[in-house]
């Protein structure tokens, strides 16, 4: 049988033993005493509910339920992807399609688990935003809203031109163009008149969430919802928690402002539609067309895609004032 060497580990022995009796220590002295390592963590993995509840809002919200994230291609998938958000507000590369992509979620406006410090949670931008169709809009945390609702197109009316190319059924504004609206800017202003704006956007020092995200229904309107309206014994009711502090009798005065706009809407669909532009549902028509019927389009989308009583002023002057040019007042 072949021996064993032990010549090492005596030897290692011998060192641990003197280390042991001449009181040597292999320790550094301790470093200052910080919080407990869970101390960040037990934030939000403890046995409260407070995440659960604003993830069961958020399963609520459009932003959940109305997705579309199979655009995955930009200019698209900036809005409609996690991921291609995420590219829109760091400046990456907006030429390459979204892999696998994703419904905008927590991590869409959050920064989690990127630090692991106390700056978790915070919103991925509030920094001014660039309007593609007027100035810059800069209204705090709704900066961070204003990346996606905003007007899509800032060359759809060139200026000097008497005709104005439209392109098919979609042209125009597309969806919820809030940041111009409530700013007060990207209407089409040629038409004789003033158009002046509510104080909404110098007012609301919070932003988009001061309304849409005060004090929750339930998982219905509210929170992470984002929603201002509810279901209550079957009427539908308006959140009025954000809108309390200025308005003394918020939904009065919501009823009065939507009335207005709807008859206004009503009044702009009818010309549009009797002189060709748009069709019955609301989609614009392909073709060239005179300039001053196009911006009357792009109004009655612009208002309407834009729910006009985020700034009753403004979007009520782009309505009677398109009105009157276009029935011949001007």
């Amino acid at each position: 049988m072949k021996r064993i060497k032990k010549g090492p580990v005596w030897g290692v022995a011998i060192i641990l033993s003197a280390v042991f009796l001449l009181g040597i220590s292999c320790k550094g002295p301790e470093g200052p005493q910080g919080p407990p390592g869970t101390e960040l963590c037990s934030t939000c993995h403890s046995d409260n509910t407070e995440i659960l509840a604003r993830e069961i809002q958020y399963q609520n919200s459009t932003h959940y339920l109305g997705g579309n994230y199979e655009r995955d291609y930009f200019p698209c998938a900036g809005c409609h992807t996690h991921e291609g958000f995420i590219v829109l507000v760091e400046g990456g590369d907006t030429t390459q399609s979204i892999v696998n992509p994703t419904p905008p979620n927590c991590r869409t406006c959050h920064n989690i688990h990127e630090t692991y410090t106390w700056e978790d949670f915070q919103l991925k931008t509030t920094a001014t935003v660039n309007l593609r169709e007027g100035g810059t809009f800069d209204m705090g945390a709704g900066n961070l809203c204003a990346n996606c609702h905003q007007s899509r197109a800032s060359d759809v009316i060139p200026s000097g031109q008497d005709t104005v190319y439209i392109w098919g059924p979609y042209w125009g504004p597309h969806h919820s163009p809030v940041a111009n609206l409530i700013s007060g800017q990207g209407g089409f202003e040629e038409f004789s008149g003033n158009y002046p704006s509510t104080p909404h956007y110098s007012a609301i020092t919070g932003g988009c969430p001061e309304c849409h995200m005060a004090e929750p229904y339930g998982s219905q309107a509210g929170g992470h919802t984002m929603n201002m309206f509810y279901e209550y014994h079957g009427q539908t009711e308006l959140l009025t928690a954000g809108c309390e502090e200025c308005h003394s009798d918020p939904v009065s005065e919501f009823e009065t402002a939507d009335s207005i706009l709807e008859a206004n809407l009503d009044s702009l669909r009818t010309i549009l539609i009797n002189a060709g532009i748009m069709d019955s549902t609301d989609h614009a028509v392909a073709g060239n067309w005179p300039r001053n019927l196009a911006g009357g389009l792009w109004n009655y989308l612009f208002v309407k895609e834009g729910h006009g009583v985020h700034n009753f002023d403004y979007a009520n002057s782009l309505l009677e004032n398109t009105i009157q040019a276009l029935s011949g007042g001007n």
